[in-house]
C-alpha cells in the first residue's frame, strides 16, 4: 500500500497534476487507490529558450556553425535548419541591444488526467514493488498474485487499458464467498460503499474496528483479557475482507506445559488471539481465530485440530529436552557457531563467564558461585529442540529447564534476564545475576562484532548493536550504577586475543556508545547543549554523566543560573594556562581577592564533597555561591597590573575557579539563553 501511494503520488507530481488527498487500501483479494479532488487535466504551458545570437549561429552562407548546430540539438531538431527557413520552422528573432538573438517556444498541449493515465497506469501498476513475485498461466507478467481484475474510473468515466489480456472497467467482484460475482460500479465514489454492501471492509481501518469491537465483546464473554492483542491484530488485519471472530478451546492438559509456548503456537505460527483469566492472571485454554468465511462449527474444528497437532508437538519437545540436563547442552554449543570469526557458541559462554566475574568485581553485586553457575548455562537452551523450534524463546525456556532441574531461582531467572531488554520499552533485569550477564553479553557483542568489523552502518544494524547498547545503558541509569565503560572494556577485551588496535577500537566502540547515549538523553527530555556539556566528548559512565545532565536541566531552571553563566562565560576570558603555578596569596592584597579566595576554598571543598556522593544539584548550588565575590573581584581588580607577579597571581586565581567549574561540566558547550 505504501509502495502504491508513493508511485501515484511520483506520477501526479510529474504530471503537474494537483490532488486533495490520496488514500490507500488493501485486503488479500484486492489493492486500491483513491484520490480526492484530482484535476481534470494538465495545462496548457509554453516555455521560452534563448539561443545564441544570430551572428553566430550562421555562416556567412546562412548554414549552421557548431554554435547553432549545438542550440538545434538541445531542442531536438535532427536536421538543423537553414537561415532562410528559421520562421517556418517556429523560430523568432528578437533584438537584445542591438543584437539580434535566436528565441524558440515549446508549446505543451493540455492533456485530460484520463489520457494521461491510460498511458502511465500499465507502466504504474507492474513498476510495484515486491519481496517475491509469481508467473501464472502463460501470461508474461511477473506480479505478486494473479491479476484477475482491474477496475480505473476518473468519477464516472473509465479509464481503458489492459494489461495483456486483463482490460480495465468499472467492475469489482464482492466477497469470494458471502457475495461472489461480480459488481457494476457507476462512478469512483461507490467503491468502498459497494463493496461494504458485498462483505468487504477494503479500507483497513474500517477492518480493524470490526476486528477490535469483537475482540472485547468476545473478552467480556470470555472473562478474559486478549495476549500479543497488537502483534496478532498487525498480521490478521491484511488476511481477511470481513472478518469474524470465533471462539475455539485447546484441552486443559497442554496447560501443564510453560504457557509461553502455548502463546507462542497460538500468536506465531497460527496467528491466533489467545486469552488470559483476568481474575487469576494465567492463560485460559481458549483463543480466537479471526476468519474470512461464513463462522460454522467446521471451520472451528479444522482450527483446534491443527493448534492441538501443534500444541502435542511442543509438550513431547518439552518432556524430552526435560530429560537432558542443563549444562549437558553446552556440548552441544560446542560445534554450534556463534560467528565465524569469534568461535562457537560454547567459546561465548565462557567469554560471557569472564566478562561477568570483572563487572561483579566493579559492581560487587552477585553471589560469585551463583554468577558463574548462571553464565555457564545461561546459553544452554540454544541447543535444546524446543527453542530450536520456538526461537523466539531463548531464555524463557532456560528459565523453565532451570526451575524443572531445581536450579536456584536467582540463576532461572538470570537466563531469561540476560537477553533483556528485547525491545526500547520491555522490561530490565531484576536479579542482580541477570543484570551481570545481560552487560556481560552485550558488552561481549560490542567488542567482538567491532573486532571483525561487523559494525552497524546507517541504514543497517543487522546485530541489533544498537538496542543492545541501549540496554546497557538503560541498565546502569535506571538501576543507579557507575561503572567506568572505557576500564570494563579494556578489561574485556583480554578475552579476544585476537584483537589488533585495542585503543582505537575500544575508543570507536566508547564513540558508538556516546552517540546512542546522547539519543537516549534526549528521549529523557533534556536539552542537546545540556547532554553536550554533561559529557564533556566521551559517554564512560552512563549514570554518572546521566546525573549531571539531570542536574544541569534543573539548575538551569533557577533564578542564580543566568548570572553564573554570564559570570562564567567572563572567567573564561582571561584563562592563560601558564598561570596555573603562579598563584601567590601574600600578592592577594585587595578585599575581595581576599573574599574569592576564601569563598572559593571553601567553596571547592563542599563541591568535592558533593561530587564525591554524585549529588551535582548540590555541587551547582555550592558553585553559584562564588557568583558574588567573581563579580566584586572582576568590577573592582584590575586584573592585567602592571606588577607582573600580581597579574600572574590574579589570573592564576580565575584560573583555579575556572578549573573548579569545568570539573562538573563542559559550560562552552551550554548556548546562549
Amino acid at each position: 500500500m505504501k509502495g502504491l501511494e508513493q508511485a501515484f503520488t511520483h506520477l501526479l507530481n510529474q504530471a503537474g497534476l494537483s490532488f486533495e488527498k490520496i488514500s490507500t487500501y488493501g485486503t488479500p483479494q484486492r489493492l486500491s487507490i483513491y484520490i480526492t479532488g484530482l484535476v481534470e487535466g494538465t495545462k496548457e504551458t509554453s516555455e521560452e529558450r534563448k539561443g545564441p545570437p544570430l551572428s553566430t549561429a550562421f555562416d556567412s552562407d546562412g548554414n549552421p556553425t557548431p554554435q547553432g548546430t549545438g542550440f538545434f540539438k538541445s531542442l531536438g531538431c535532427k536536421t538543423p535548419p537553414h537561415k532562410d527557413t528559421l520562421t517556418t520552422n517556429g523560430f523568432i528573432i528578437r533584438k537584445i541591444k542591438e543584437v539580434d538573438y535566436l528565441f524558440y517556444t515549446f508549446h505543451t498541449p493540455s492533456t485530460s488526467t484520463v489520457e494521461l493515465f491510460k498511458e502511465a497506469l500499465p507502466k504504474l501498476i507492474l513498476g510495484l514493488d515486491f519481496p517475491k513475485k509469481m508467473r501464472w498461466g502463460e501470461t508474461k507478467i511477473s506480479y505478486a498474485r494473479p491479476i484477475h481484475w482491474i477496475v480505473a474510473l476518473f468519477d464516472k468515466e473509465t479509464i481503458s487499458f489492459s494489461l495483456e489480456e486483463t482490460f480495465s472497467g468499472n467492475k469489482t467482484k464482492g466477497h469470494a464467498q458471502r457475495k461472489p460475482g461480480w459488481i457494476e460500479l457507476s462512478g469512483a465514489e461507490e467503491y468502498l460503499p459497494t463493496l461494504r454492501k458485498h462483505f468487504v471492509l477494503a479500507d483497513p481501518k474500517e477492518r480493524k474496528i470490526s476486528i477490535l469491537a469483537q475482540l472485547k465483546e468476545e473478552e467480556s464473554l470470555a472473562q478474559g483479557k486478549i495476549i500479543s492483542l497488537e502483534k496478532v491484530l498487525s498480521q490478521v488485519l491484511y488476511l481477511t475482507e470481513w472478518p469474524q471472530l470465533m471462539k475455539g478451546s485447546f484441552k486443559k492438559e497442554f496447560l501443564s506445559i510453560p504457557e509461553e509456548v502455548l502463546i507462542s503456537e497460538m500468536v506465531e505460527h497460527q496467528k491466533y488471539f489467545p486469552l488470559q483469566d483476568t481474575t487469576l492472571g494465567t492463560l485460559q485454554n481458549h483463543f480466537l481465530i479471526t476468519a474470512d468465511n461464513i463462522p460454522c462449527p467446521l471451520i472451528l474444528k479444522g482450527n483446534e485440530k491443527v493448534l492441538s497437532a501443534r500444541l502435542s508437538d511442543g509438550v513431547f519437545l518439552y518432556e524430552q529436552d526435560l530429560k537432558t540436563p542443563l549444562k549437558s547442552f553446552n556440548e552441544k554449543l560446542k560445534v554450534m557457531t556463534f560467528q565465524k570469526d569469534l568461535g562457537s557458541m560454547f567459546d561465548k559462554v565462557l567469554r560471557i563467564k569472564n566478562h561477568a566475574t570483572l563487572l561483579h568485581n566493579e559492581l560487587n553485586l552477585a553471589d560469585p558461585l551463583l554468577l558463574e553457575r548462571a553464565a555457564l548455562i545461561c546459553k544452554a537452551d540454544l541447543a535444546t529442540t524446543l527453542v530450536a523450534e520456538f526461537p523466539e524463546l531463548q531464555g524463557t525456556i532456560g528459565k523453565y529447564y532451570a526451575l524443572a532441574q531445581n536450579e536456584p531461582q536467582e540463576i532461572a531467572l538470570s537466563i531469561e534476564e540476560h537477553w533483556m531488554p528485547t525491545s526500547e520499552a520491555s522490561s530490565l533485569p531484576k536479579t542482580h545475576c541477570g543484570l551481570l550477564l545481560s552487560l556481560s553479553d552485550k558488552i561481549d557483542n560490542l567488542l567482538g562484532y567491532f573486532s571483525v568489523g561487523l559494525k552497524p552502518s546507517s541504514s543497517s544494524d543487522p546485530y541489533a548493536l544498537r538496542r543492545q547498547t541501549f540496554g546497557i545503558l538503560k541498565i546502569l541509569i535506571e538501576g543507579n550504577y557507575s561503572l567506568d565503560l572505557k576500564k570494563v572494556l579494556e578489561l574485556c577485551s583480554a578475552s579476544f586475543p585476537k584483537i589488533e588496535n585495542k585503543d582505537s577500537l575500544i575508543e570507536e566502540i566508547l564513540s558508538f556508545i556516546t552517540s546512542r547515549a546522547k539519543s537516549l538523553f534526549e528521549e529523557y527530555g533534556y536539552k542537546k547543549d545540556e547532554i553536550e556539556a554533561s559529557l564533556r566528548g566521551k559517554c564512560s559512565d552512563p549514570f554518572l554523566q546521566f546525573c549531571k545532565v539531570k542536574a544541569l536541566h534543573t539548575f538551569r531552571k533557577t533564578k542564580e543560573f543566568t548570572g553564573f553563566y554570564e559570570v562564567y562565560k567572563r572567567v573564561k576570558g582571561f584563562l592563560d594556562p601558564k598561570a596555573k603555578t603562579s598563584l601567590d596569596v601574600n600578592l592577594l592584597s585587595h578585599p575581595s581577592e581576599k573574599e574569592l579566595l576564601s569563598v572559593f576554598l571553601s567553596t571547592q571543598e563542599k563541591v568535592h564533597t558533593s561530587l564525591n556522593t554524585l549529588d551535582f544539584l548540590e555541587a551547582f548550588k555550592h558553585l553559584s555561591a562564588l557568583q558574588a565575590p567573581l563579580s566584586s573581584f572582576l568590577e573592582q581588580i584590575k586584573i592585567m597590573d602592571e606588577d607582573l607577579n600580581v597579574r600572574a597571581s590574579r589570573i592564576s586565581l580565575i584560573y583555579q575557579v575556572f578549573t573548579l567549574f569545568e570539573e562538573l561540566l563542559d559550560f562552552s558547550k551550554i548556548q546562549e539563553l
